[in-house]
């Protein structure tokens, strides 16, 4: 994937309005916005 929208972070409870940031090491859920035909959308 060239691109990933980052939706949340694990263990990070956040405030209104502001995307969740990760570092490495960190587990995320996101989805593809560039990338294969394949992986986007899962």
């Amino acid at each position: 994937a060239k691109n990933l929208y980052v939706i949340a972070v694990q263990g990070i409870k956040g405030r209104l309005n502001r995307l969740p940031a990760a570092g490495s090491g960190d587990m995320i859920v996101a989805t593809v916005k560039k990338g294969k035909p394949e992986l986007r959308k899962k």
